[in-house]
């Protein structure tokens, strides 16, 4: 069981270890901001819009995203001057703006950096949202958050059968919960 168990722990180690450098990166990006300037690159194009289109922005919004524009549609707006909306992914936005009448609408496009993207891949979860992609994202968060779970406490359980280990190995373990807690706790007093 002790191999098979030091298998496990070393192959979700493996696994996951690009994950959590991910998220380790995007939460320095948090926190430090200022350390990451980025400003996006800013982009405007002039998009035909079919009749048929005019009256929905929903469908106008779907023919984009077919076409090259893809992502989340959030924001839409519609009044009697004509619409706006957003389609967002991580790194990129797109913002749609249509004036009744004329005969194509204004696309703005944001494309922002990599840390930036990192930290809007950090905030993104959960299955609610209409992108299939995202709820891939969604379901392999998921599954690395029981995997790290899982390695916690295989990595405790075959540090706890190394019998000379105990000592060192859980001054080192009160030593990081010490210090996590620590945090969690400084940063809830600070917000």
């Amino acid at each position: 069981m002790y191999s098979n168990l030091r298998n496990v722990h070393l192959l979700l180690g493996l696994f996951f270890f690009p994950f959590l450098l991910m998220y380790s990166a995007s939460a320095v990006e948090m926190a430090h901001s200022e350390w990451f300037p980025d400003e996006p690159i800013l982009s405007e194009e002039a998009v035909p819009v079919e009749p048929a289109e005019l009256s929905n922005p929903r469908a106008f919004a779907q023919t984009l995203m077919r076409a090259r524009k893809w992502g989340e549609l959030q924001s839409v707006t519609q009044n009697g001057e004509g619409f706006t909306f957003r389609i967002v992914r991580p790194g990129t936005t797109h913002s749609v703006r249509y004036v009744t009448g004329a005969s194509e609408a204004q696309v703005e496009t944001s494309v922002s950096g990599v840390m930036r993207m990192l930290n809007r891949l950090h905030h993104l979860a959960g299955f609610y949202r209409d992108q299939t992609v995202t709820h891939w994202w969604a379901a392999f968060a998921g599954l690395a958050s029981l995997a790290l779970l899982l390695l916690g406490a295989t990595g405790v359980y075959l540090w706890f059968r190394l019998y000379k280990e105990r000592l060192v190995g859980g001054l080192i373990l009160s030593v990081g919960l010490l210090v996590g807690v620590g945090l969690l706790v400084a940063t809830r007093l600070q917000s």
